[in-house]
């Protein structure tokens, strides 16, 4: 088994604006979790709660407090005892197990009834439905962290967007999205020519759009959640569905430069059986998953002391667009391989343009929410070692009214794939490598985004052209399109 290794580089971000902060001991800090139940509340060998007291024990100086959110009371459901509730702006305790009836519990004592289960009063909420905070450390000095662990049994993602005032509290300096198991959403993650779809994909660009509007400069953890294995209640397509989530995860972490807890991978790679970390329930990790998944989460968090880097241009920065994600709109275009060329590996696929025909390739793929400008770079070699080539690069913003939008500099435009030529104007003129090698050509410079609408339909098409008919052209083999590089300007 491999890594889920995305096609996009820059999996992995340090948690630098939290970790940097309390190394400084400038102010308090607040952490937020969106979260299903297996981040952990109530079970002490869950990776959350052990996390963030790992994360604190670094930083004597932090007070650190955990606020654990608590879901509603809820008529007709099965309480067993020692159930926690949040009703009417109090927290309750099941004392006498049963199907919850029709009375909400209210009011302070023991003895509660709702009409099927009995309740106890344990206090009032701090604040949302969070409970009163655990005490992780005191600190010797006078700040504070923050950690609101917004986990939620048995829910979707989906409740975090409907919970969401109440369970966002403050300007986070760091979020951490772990969701997956509960999904319904199968494997609809798409990269169909380059772009994105799905549900699952529609989710999390749904729940990032909310942090960065919140707190865009904090840090984004997400997490590619462990796989399932089949059990009485997991058949074989939950599994596929839960490592095609997964894997979606770790893409989409890479696209909008997020860091990534990568617990899919950490278990596939154990070099165990996959039952001695997840239980018989073929869902819950066991003590040894759940330990492998703090492990995977703790590299994230450097160690006190530490150099701490900006965040990698890479990860937040740079997309890479491997060939084998652009389809051919004009001319034959022959695929080739990894291993035909030594030459041919780095992307391991590669789209060769003929020489004396007009070819093109385009893709579409979905830009980072906090890009403004960027520039576009090709990879490209040839099979020749001499002449040059002429090709062009477009570059157009597909907003959500599906509407090209061309600014008036910043891009080498294209005025039609035409047989007869490409526009002159926007031709360039690619001398071939005397030696057979990889190539980078900064083709678009500073090209503006401010047509992006904010919606999920927001991509930029990219289509790069060979005009092996013109005279200028005088290559006398193919040109061999590896990628393309995309650089966010600042």
């Amino acid at each position: 088994m491999t890594e889920l290794l995305p096609i996009l580089d820059g999996r992995y971000a340090a948690a630098n604006t939290l970790s940097k902060k309390l190394a400084d001991n400038t102010g308090n800090v607040v952490w937020q979790w969106i979260s299903d139940s297996s981040s952990g509340v109530d079970q002490a060998s869950c990776w959350g709660p052990r996390l963030i007291a790992a994360v604190a024990a670094q930083y004597p100086a932090y007070t650190v407090t955990r606020y654990d959110w608590t879901l509603s009371w809820s008529s007709g459901t099965a309480y067993a005892v020692g159930a926690i509730v949040y009703s009417a702006g109090n927290i309750y305790t099941c004392t006498g197990a049963g199907t919850a009836g029709a009375t909400e519990p209210t009011g302070t004592g023991t003895g509660i009834s709702d009409g099927g289960a009995t309740w106890a009063y344990v206090s009032a909420a701090s604040v949302g439905q969070y409970r009163r905070p655990v005490n992780v450390q005191t600190g010797t000095g006078s700040n504070t962290l923050s950690v609101y662990l917004g986990a939620a049994p048995g829910f979707t993602i989906q409740y975090c967007l409907t919970n969401w005032a109440a369970m966002v509290q403050g300007i986070p300096d760091l979020w951490t999205i772990n969701h997956g198991y509960n999904q319904s959403e199968g494997p609809s993650w798409t990269p169909a020519g380059g772009g994105y779809s799905g549900a699952w994909y529609a989710l999390l660009l749904a729940v990032l759009r909310r942090c960065r509007a919140v707190a865009p400069r904090a840090d984004v953890i997400m997490c590619a959640q462990p796989p399932k294995r089949v059990a009485s209640s997991v058949i074989a397509a939950d599994v596929t569905a839960q490592a095609a989530r997964s894997q979606a995860v770790a893409v989409f972490a890479a696209q909008e430069g997020c860091a990534l807890i990568d617990a899919y991978s950490a278990f596939v790679n154990a070099g165990v059986a996959l039952s001695t970390l997840v239980s018989t329930d073929g869902i819950h990790p066991t003590t040894a998953g759940y330990d492998l998944w703090l492990s995977a989460a703790k590299a994230l968090f450097p160690a006190s002391g530490a150099a701490r880097a900006l965040v990698p241009a890479r990860a937040r920065d740079r997309i890479v667009i491997p060939a084998a994600a652009f389809g051919t709109i004009q001319g034959t275009i022959a695929d080739s391989y990894a291993g035909q060329d030594q030459y041919n590996n780095r992307y391991g696929h590669v789209k060769s343009m003929p020489n004396g025909a007009v070819s093109a390739l385009s893709t579409l793929i979905e830009i980072p929410t906090w890009w403004e400008f960027l520039n576009v770079t090709v990879l490209w070699s040839a099979a020749v070692t001499t002449g040059q080539v002429v090709a062009q690069m477009q570059t157009a913003l597909v907003n959500t009214a599906s509407t090209a939008q061309f600014p008036a500099s910043g891009s080498k435009q294209m005025a039609g794939l035409q047989s007869t030529g490409l526009n002159t104007g926007g031709n360039f003129y690619l001398a071939v490598p005397a030696a057979k090698a990889i190539t980078p050509s900064l083709m678009v410079a500073g090209y503006p985004l401010s047509g992006l609408q904010g919606g999920p339909d927001d991509v930029l098409q990219l289509t790069f052209a060979r005009n092996g008919t013109n005279g200028s052209d005088t290559a006398a083999g193919a040109l061999e399109f590896h990628g393309v590089i995309l650089d966010r300007l600042r």
